[in-house]
């Protein structure tokens, strides 16, 4: 049920459709011309500015809460988020995608929690993300991806340490600093990090769950890992294609894998001896082209024995012939 202006408010392109979240169903009122919003305190609706002329947000400086999405995509011309300054809160995801002007988040300084997923995608120029500095709730996601100039994620630092959805940060080639991050304990879906070329350290020390796959692939310049208190992937875990990473000792609390193990491509890697705690591993081992590497722990190659295709099982077993599973 809808009770404010903003579901009657004439824009430019009207009501577009009907979208749920979890527990609700809202409106979404798709706009580029924002001027009836002027004044309006809570949207009972989702919001979705796209593919506009815009430069700035200011008719909604007195927004203070959207209950359900908030999506800004597409606008070539907008240079800042300053007329977002008023919101404190949105009640579904919060989506900042494709606006090649953007070079930061400033005016989202007051917003403080996120019922659903914080996706940034594709804003070229944008360097931090300082403005989510209040950020104290997340209820979904976090994603970052290709978004070329970013360099820290500092503006992090407050959300919750219980991520119940996947983080992702793929293909942010200018990142360099993680630290932002660090503070997280749990990930409810995977944990990804890929084509993050600049990208020199992973650092999750009180990182103890993932609910997913870990995936650590193609990151050039990445030369240290640490997740010493790791102890479960509740998926795959995966490393492929890091030129420099010598070993993986910080993996040394990992007990559970409920997914097979993939390391590959490692130019470097000549110690995988932090998988030695590993005692459950509920599929194959993939392990090739890591020329460096002259071993597996005994206790990998048992459990990729033990978990040996059968006669017209469907799993895909592959050890590229190598009974240490090295190169290939």
């Amino acid at each position: 049920t809808t009770t404010t202006t903003t579901t009657t408010t004439t824009t430019t392109t009207s009501i577009t459709s009907t979208t749920s979240t979890t527990s609700a169903t809202f409106l979404v009122v798709e706009a580029c011309d924002l001027t009836p919003f002027a004044g309006v305190l809570t949207m009972a609706t989702s919001l979705v500015i796209r593919d506009c002329g815009l430069t700035n947000l200011e008719p909604l400086a007195s927004v203070q809460f959207i209950v359900g999405d908030l999506e800004i995509s597409g606008l070539n011309d907008l240079d800042t988020l300053a007329g977002l300054r008023g919101l404190s809160g949105i009640g579904g995801d919060l989506i900042i995608f494709d606006n090649p002007s953007l070079p930061n988040l400033g005016g989202l300084e007051g917003l403080r929690a996120i019922g659903g997923k914080l996706e940034v995608d594709r804003n070229e120029v944008l360097e931090d993300v300082d403005g989510l500095s209040k950020l104290a709730a997340l209820g979904g996601a976090l994603r970052f991806h290709s978004n070329t100039n970013l360099l820290n994620v500092d503006g992090l630092a407050n959300i919750p340490p219980n991520i119940r959805g996947e983080v992702s940060f793929w293909r942010n080639n200018n990142l360099v600093d993680m630290s932002g991050v660090s503070h997280i304990t749990y990930v409810g879906g995977f944990l990804r990090f890929t084509r993050n070329y600049d990208l020199l350290s992973i650092t999750l020390p009180l990182l103890a769950l993932v609910g997913g796959y870990f995936e650590i692939t193609d990151s050039s310049s990445l030369v240290n890992i640490s997740v010493p208190l790791l102890a479960t992937v509740q998926g795959n875990l995966v490393l492929n294609n890091n030129d420099l990473i010598t070993n993986i000792d910080s993996y040394g609390s990992i007990h559970t894998i409920l997914g097979g193990l993939r390391i590959a491509h490692n130019q470097l890697l000549s110690d995988v001896d932090g998988l030695s705690q590993v005692t459950t591993l509920d599929n194959v081992v993939y392990s090739c082209q890591n020329p460096s590497l002259a071993s597996m722990p005994q206790n990998i190659i048992d459990l990729a024995n033990a978990n040996k295709c059968t006669e017209g099982s469907t799993r895909t077993c592959r050890t590229c012939g190598c009974p240490n599973f090295s190169l290939c």
